[in-house]
């Protein structure tokens, strides 16, 4: 009786371990099935993305190439280092009418305290010229 039991034991191992196989590979192929579905899916999520990132390089392309317009027209008419010059001017003024003191203007713009009191001069003698034909102030 012991071996007719071994007899059937070794003659089902084969099936035994067959199916240990094919229970094995089963469950990898549905492991990697998982993962090449969680893979599509960030790839198609990066696809999304850098459509978004293209179609935003564009829009700054384009919003660039109307600065450029506006900077090459605007360099017709003024001579270089003017831009830079009126935009200190302005700040000046700004900060003089905020109430601010000839020598906090000249410290916080890094300007030379005689060219702040300069501008603030001439820009009061031009609020206090008599009024022209038109009836505006100024030159």
């Amino acid at each position: 009786m012991t071996t007719l039991w071994l007899i059937a034991m070794v003659s089902c191992a084969p099936v035994i371990v067959g199916s240990a196989v094919c229970v094995f590979l089963y469950r990898s192929l549905k492991l990697q099935i998982r993962k090449a579905g969680a893979y599509s899916a960030s790839r198609e999520e990066l696809r999304s993305e850098v459509a978004k990132l293209q179609a935003q390089l564009e829009e700054t392309r384009t919003a660039l190439s109307k600065l450029e317009k506006v900077r090459s027209s605007s360099e017709e008419w003024a001579p270089e280092g003017v831009g830079a010059q009126i935009n200190s001017h302005g700040q000046v003024l700004k900060l003089h009418q905020r109430g601010e003191s000839a020598a906090a203007i000249a410290s916080a713009l890094r300007l030379p305290m005689g060219e702040v009191s300069l501008i603030v001069k001439v820009f009061e003698m031009s609020q206090n010229f008599p009024t022209a034909k038109g009836g505006q102030k100024g030159f």
